[in-house]
């Protein structure tokens, strides 16, 4: 019996593991770090160059304005303390403003342009008022003359009672003050001649140091009576005359040394004293008080 044998039987591949174990082995690659997003990069680099800048600016923002303080209450000090010892006032009724420019750049110019000062409750003996001063040219050195200096007192109505007793001999009832004008009800006593209310206007002046109050015009029984005329009044004119008669008032000793009474002038409800200075110096003469000749 013929055995007929079948085409031949393909032979199975043998499996083997290597593919698997090639994986295994191989080198995984490196995961890539996702890219920054668009514009992330330009963002960062622009905050570090405006931190750069920003920084630094702030530190000389800080010590320029701590020169600043520094310099305005040194120099402002100096002043506010001449002002208060020439004036009879506590250093604290006085505020010393250097001006709008900044201060350092003054003491680099070793001058300050317009100083400004003002004055609470300046003592003139039987009165007082506030200052307001003005000193321009002001040299960073003490031993230097400013180049000028005005101070105005003003003097309210209220506090001139005891000016009107010292610069003539009524004591006032009560004191009006007007333009150019001061006016006084008093009561004058001429012993067995009688009481007489009276009203006086008083014009004021004043010369190098001191100011008066001069009469005008007196108001006695209904009766005007210009000054020139008071002595001529029957009977009562030698008695008046002596009492509403004006005299020098000085001041000199309660402002500083450095400074003159250039006009005395009356306003709405104040009297105003003008005064200057040339070739003050402010460790010298400002912070010193004049003398009464």
């Amino acid at each position: 019996m013929t055995t007929t044998s079948g085409p031949p039987t393909d032979r199975m591949a043998p499996v083997t593991a290597r593919g698997s174990f090639d994986d295994l082995i191989a080198p995984t690659p490196a995961r890539s770090r996702p890219s920054p997003r668009k514009g992330e990069g330009g963002a960062g680099r622009a905050i570090r160059i405006v931190l750069a800048v920003l920084i630094p600016l702030v530190i000389v923002v800080a010590a320029i304005a701590g020169g600043e303080i520094w310099a305005r209450a040194a120099v402002g000090g100096e002043i506010r303390a001449a002002l208060a010892d020439g004036f009879h006032v506590e250093p604290d009724a006085v505020n010393v403003d250097l001006g709008g420019d900044l201060a350092l750049i003054q003491l680099v110019n070793q001058s300050f342009a317009k100083v400004t000062a003002d004055v609470r409750g300046a003592d003139l003996g039987d009165a007082s008022g506030d200052v307001h001063v003005t000193i321009t040219g002001l040299p960073l050195d003490r031993s230097l003359p400013v180049g000028a200096l005005g101070a105005t007192v003003t003097i309210p109505q209220d506090s001139i009672a005891a000016l009107v007793t010292d610069t003539t001999s009524l004591v006032p009832e009560s004191v009006t003050i007007a333009p150019g004008v001061v006016t006084v009800a008093a009561t004058l006593d001429l012993g067995i001649v009688g009481q007489f209310p009276v009203s006086v206007d008083l014009s004021p002046s004043a010369g190098p140091g001191s100011i008066s109050l001069a009469p005008v015009a007196l108001e006695i029984n209904g009766t005007s009576v210009p000054a020139a005329d008071i002595r001529s009044l029957p009977i009562l004119g030698e008695f008046i005359a002596p009492m509403i008669a004006s005299r020098e008032y000085c001041i000199a000793d309660r402002i500083p040394q450095g400074l003159t009474v250039d006009r005395l002038e009356a306003t709405d409800g104040a009297l105003v004293v003008d005064l200057s200075g040339t070739g003050v110096v402010v460790d010298e003469t400002l912070g010193r008080a004049g003398v009464c000749g």
